[in-house]
């Protein structure tokens, strides 16, 4: 009797959550593709004259598109404003955000750097002929055979991350023969493991060292990178002040004017979000879905630098001391609207708990990682414009309930099997986090202004998967 009133319960919460978040969702008004570059033709999502159908019969599904107007537009825009506000400046884009070099060569052509976290990372850099001066390296625990690499590249800025590092910088100096051009990272969180305390005189103490050691080092950089998702400048500005303050006392004790200030990456794009704590609880334990980003509360990217610029301009004038150049590693913000997923449906479900399943061909364990955590927008490409109508529970084809997509979502009524949806803002991170968990990866394609598709990455094969195993020969 009471485990049947439990139940009981439990079924009428669930309905009045669940006509609750359609409510929710009703009262928004829809989506324009627009936001994101695309173009929608009949109702039909286009890149001009391309159907994303028309992609998908060609290459298949689950497929990545990457839109090239759209990624120069956005590229263009924080180059162009960092060129206009204090010369010699340069924007770096982060490697680990979209690790795709057919995307990043985009990039690069475009004119911004490389800012790279990884081993593997700086060797792609310098395969893809990004000058050294172009380049910061930062990250973790870094290796012996990269720091000589990039001493030998001549790397911008190697941005020293813990005490051990200078040991291993010496050494590679010596083997390589020439100077390193170092900086430090400056860590303000004392949560976090990145960066060297600034609360404890950590990074003081190894600023101090990295200064005074002309035999050896350039003295080229101080680096932070204190946010995610940022919607103004507040965060960046506090930090820069903070950063400024520093690099004032390593010029009163050491004579060392330190040429650049990199303020990171961390800028957030106003079709997309990170969940709130509250909002990720909520879509985790009763699958409210959260509220997609308000616009308006994102400055434009030329505001943003302005304000940036004016304060650290203000504060150099303030402290007496030379302006440095500035170095940003934007990743989000320059390949995430670009980027779109096409999922094809391959089943609809329908349970008695008032919960539609479309079972697609991805989900978080191995395509969409990124939307555990982060709202984005889900299109029907045949449907753009049309009512949303009906909540669906969206998931993946590996076998455990995990692997969802999200849950609970208003989209057309009339999906079924066949149809294809577009996950939007899909250019961050979701390739970076993507892996062969059951099945292989997609194919990456870029369309350009007059509508060329290009293959910059192949679909992934059965025999990719098993290519550095020992006995893939009898395979």
């Amino acid at each position: 009797m009471l485990s049947r009133l439990l139940r009981n319960t439990i079924h009428l919460m669930t309905r009045q959550l669940s006509a609750f978040n359609k409510r929710r969702q009703q009262r928004l008004p829809l989506p324009d593709p627009r936001m994101w570059g695309v173009d929608v033709r009949d109702n039909h999502l286009a890149f001009g004259d391309v159907l994303l159908e028309d992609l998908a019969k060609q290459y298949g599904t689950p497929l990545m598109i990457f839109n090239r107007e759209r990624l120069l537009l956005d590229a263009l825009s924080i180059q162009t404003a960092l060129d206009q506000k204090i010369n010699g400046s340069r924007a770096l884009v982060s490697y680990k955000t979209t690790p795709i070099p057919g995307v990043l060569q985009e990039l690069h052509s475009a004119g911004l750097g490389a800012e790279v976290i990884s081993p593997y990372e700086l060797w792609l850099a310098c395969k893809l002929g990004v000058p050294g001066e172009k380049i910061v390296y930062n990250g973790v625990n870094k290796d012996p055979d990269s720091l000589e690499l990039a001493v030998q590249h001549g790397v911008l800025a190697i941005n020293v991350d813990a005490v051990e590092e200078v040991a291993a910088l010496k050494l590679a100096v010596k083997k390589v023969g020439r100077k390193a051009n170092v900086g430090v990272r400056l860590g303000f969180n004392e949560t976090s493991q990145f960066g060297l305390s600034v609360k404890s005189g950590e990074a003081f103490e190894v600023a101090k060292l990295l200064a005074s050691d002309n035999e050896n080092f350039n003295f080229n950089c101080i680096h932070f990178n204190a946010t995610s998702g940022a919607r103004n400048s507040k965060t960046h500005i506090h930090y820069a002040l903070k950063a400024l303050d520093f690099m004032k006392a390593l010029l009163a004790e050491t004579g060392a004017t330190v040429p650049y200030l990199d303020i990171g990456g961390g800028i957030g794009v106003p079709t997309s979000k990170q969940m709130s704590g509250i909002e990720f609880v909520l879509s985790r334990a009763l699958q409210i879905v959260p509220l997609p980003p308000d616009h308006g509360d994102f400055e434009p990217i030329e505001h943003f630098l302005d304000n940036v610029v004016q304060k650290i301009e203000d504060k150099c004038g303030a402290l007496q001391m030379p302006l440095p150049k500035l170095l940003m590693e934007p990743g989000r913000f320059v390949t995430s609207r670009a980027g779109i997923l096409l999922t094809k449906i391959r089943s609809r479900k329908e349970r008695t708990n008032d919960v539609t399943f479309l079972i697609g061909e991805a989900g978080k364990l191995n395509l969409t990682l990124p939307m555990d955590f982060q709202y984005h927008e889900i299109f029907d490409i045949k449907r753009a414009q049309a009512p949303r109508n009906k909540s669906f529970s969206i998931v993946g084809r590996v076998c455990t309930t995990a692997d969802w997509t999200v849950r609970m979502k208003l989209l057309p009524s009339g999906l079924s099997q066949g149809d294809i949806l577009a996950i939007m803002d899909a250019g961050a991170y979701f390739t970076a986090f993507s892996n062969s968990f059951a099945f292989p990866r997609p194919p990456v394609i870029i369309v350009d202004e007059r509508g060329g598709v290009t293959e910059i990455r192949r679909r992934e094969t059965y025999a990719d998967l098993v290519g550095c195993d020992t006995i893939s020969a009898l395979l």
